[in-house]
């Protein structure tokens, strides 16, 4: 599947025990229809875990990485809905991740998606950014 724009936002999390039901209910008919409302947000989609992992990944493809800090997204971010105020503290262990687009291919939009976390080893976090390579 090839990504839309050039930026995307990613996260992983669990949601409460008992949440389940009303988290899925708030995300697919508010939340993700507000997100891909701002300006920039191009296509979003929520992935459940089959195995290992946290149950829910959620990615929402941008025009750029700018986007995830123009004063739209932002305005949204810190002015939450009810539901939303009411929703999040049963969202768990949540990691985000804002990622620059470097290639994307693929046809089809797909149901699927594998999912690989890195982190830079210890020490070596700026020359990771720096896209340098370990001498």
């Amino acid at each position: 599947m090839t990504l839309l724009g050039k930026g995307a936002f990613t996260a992983w999390h669990v949601i409460a025990e008992g949440r389940g039901a009303d988290y899925d209910r708030w995300h697919s008919h508010e939340h993700m229809l507000e997100r891909v409302g701002i300006p920039g947000f191009l296509r979003g989609r929520r992935y459940v875990a089959i195995g290992g992992g946290p149950r829910y990944h959620v990615v929402y493809e941008v025009a750029d990485v700018g986007v995830l800090t123009s004063p739209a997204y932002l305005e949204r971010l810190n002015d939450p809905t009810p539901w939303t105020s009411e929703i999040m503290p049963a969202v768990r262990n949540m990691n985000r991740t804002l990622c620059r687009v470097e290639a994307s291919f693929g046809c089809g939009i797909g149901h699927a998606a594998l999912t690989v976390r890195l982190s830079p080893q210890a020490g070596r976090e700026e020359s990771s950014r720096a896209g340098s390579r370990p001498s």
